[in-house]
């Protein structure tokens, strides 16, 4: 079983490891973006936990930069 935070309205938020998983990097790597302000700032605290929109993590991912692919080839 998986547990989801939602809100009254329907809207999902997502722990900074939950986050992590979604964008395929460390959980520490997600709160060192946070920290230095490269990506959303927890939208709220729920039992001491911090907190990220769902919807606010996807469209973040959605809009960074993309670096091309390193060739293997010299």
């Amino acid at each position: 079983m998986r547990l989801k935070l939602v809100d009254e309205d329907g809207a999902e938020y997502w722990t900074a490891g939950e986050c992590a998983t979604y964008l395929g990097i460390a959980p520490d790597t997600w709160t060192a973006y946070v920290s230095r302000g490269q990506a959303p700032a927890a939208a709220t605290r729920w039992h001491n936990l911090r907190v990220w929109s769902a919807r606010e993590v996807r469209q973040w991912h959605e809009q960074r930069p993309r670096q091309a692919p390193h060739s293997t080839s010299r």
